[in-house]
């Protein structure tokens, strides 16, 4: 199961759309258990952890592939705000709306 690996360590694009997927589903908490050899509330915060572990713009993107390391931008010449330029408040906002396998493609 693509979504345990993440949450045991795997960073890839794949095993992290699985995991947002199916974060709340009981059968990844008993399948983290199992592969951790952990109890239920460290399966549980493993999981939590994870998920939030690319709730952030740079941390999100890189998981999706879209950056190796951090979002940049070419600076615009008409000054107007972009992707980099979004304070985390209004990035969290628009990440409500983002998966990652809304992201098509790969580095």
């Amino acid at each position: 199961m693509r979504a345990a690996h993440f949450v045991e360590g795997r960073r890839d694009r794949y095993c992290a759309a699985a995991a947002e997927l199916v974060h709340f589903h009981p059968v990844l908490l008993t399948k983290v258990q199992q592969l951790a050899s952990i109890d239920e509330n460290e399966a549980a915060s493993k999981i939590e952890g994870s998920v939030k572990s690319f709730t952030e713009l740079d941390d999100f993107m890189s998981v999706a592939g879209v950056v190796k390391s951090i979002v940049t931008c070419h600076r615009r010449d008409d000054g107007r705000k972009q992707l980099a330029d979004l304070n985390s408040y209004c990035w969290l906002h628009l990440r409500g709306y983002l998966k990652v396998a809304d992201i098509s493609g790969s580095l």
